[in-house]
């Protein structure tokens, strides 16, 4: 049976509308799509969400990157698809290799410490967050800001950008990214085709589609980014 999981943006968790919406959504496109049918060779499929507290890297991530190491297929809006776009997993991952992040023993080099490359999991980023050391801090709520530590934050976040260049040229079309193109908080798509971009012709891996920011909380948009992926995927 292969894995599709879902990681929630920030303030979101693993059973809010926006993780209902998406199991609801592959759910349907499994007895309905040939396309997302053949992304998984025909197989059932299980479904999962789990909550992260996206304010603290040194625990999200490793949490986030284990789970991805074990899905086939993984949707991720915002601020979770900023660390799935930094996931670099292998079969030997131990979240033990990110423990000491952002103030441990070993400083922040452990954070991007596992330099293999995720299986052939298919990576679909909704509006991914791609500088939050530049935007989150203007996007929290007061309750969030009591629990934001800005420089440990700001810190991990660009160690973990490293992981970027790590990634393999081949896995880059693995990712694909969806912005919207009324997305009231920020938008970085030159900056995905920059780090994440392939070169082949024809397949392109990052579309823009009609919408707001919460791409996951619209049944049309997510309907539109998901039947973008699924051309991109039959595509390439």
């Amino acid at each position: 049976m292969k894995t599709a999981i879902y990681i929630h943006g920030l303030g979101g968790s693993g059973s809010g509308s926006s993780a209902k919406n998406v199991k609801k959504a592959l759910s349907s496109l499994s007895d309905t799509n040939k396309a997302f049918k053949n992304l998984f060779g025909g197989e059932e499929f299980s479904f999962s969400a789990g909550t992260y507290d996206l304010l603290k890297p040194e625990q999200a991530f490793p949490q986030i990157q284990a789970d991805m190491n074990k899905a086939d297929l993984v949707i991720a809006s915002s601020l979770g698809a900023f660390y799935a776009s930094c996931a670099l997993c292998d079969d030997a991952f131990s979240g033990a290799q990110c423990n000491s992040v952002a103030g441990g023993d070993s400083g922040a080099g452990d954070f991007a410490g596992t330099t293999g490359a995720t299986k052939n999991t298919r990576i679909l980023l909704l509006n991914p967050c791609l500088e939050p050391e530049n935007t989150i801090k203007n996007i929290l709520y007061p309750e969030q800001k009591k629990d934001f530590d800005e420089e440990k934050c700001h810190s991990a976040w660009k160690t973990l950008k490293e992981n970027w260049k790590k990634l393999p040229a081949e896995k880059r079309g693995l990712r694909f990214g969806v912005f919207s193109d009324r997305d009231e908080l920020f938008s970085f798509r030159p900056l995905f085709i920059a780090n994440f971009g392939t070169s082949a012709p024809n397949q392109e891996n990052s579309v823009m589609i009609s919408g707001t920011h919460e791409i996951a909380k619209s049944e049309e948009q997510l309907s539109s980014a998901l039947n973008a992926f699924l051309r991109y995927c039959h595509d390439c």
